[in-house]
């Protein structure tokens, strides 16, 4: 049977290092208290904030650098997230 984590937080608005930050502590909370297969949270919860805040859009660059950190993440944890 696969056990999957729903979270439901807010982002930091505005800043993406802070919620990936805090995405790490959840992830690490998570599997540590009750191991889970998957952890899944909101919708653009990486990115740190709503696109109708958005200045201007993250790059490319800027995406496979939190891509890269949540696939760290994962490995490490040994967990699916989403």
């Amino acid at each position: 049977m696969m056990k999957i984590a729903l979270i439901q937080d807010a982002p930091i608005l505005g800043d993406v290092e802070a919620t990936l930050a805090r995405t790490q502590q959840i992830v690490r909370t998570t599997c540590g208290e009750n191991p889970v297969d998957l952890v899944a949270f909101p919708e653009l919860f990486i990115a740190g904030y709503l696109p109708e805040h958005w200045s201007s859009m993250p790059t490319v660059e800027d995406e496979r650098r939190w891509l890269e950190r949540m696939r760290c993440l994962a490995a490490e944890s040994q967990v699916c997230t989403s």
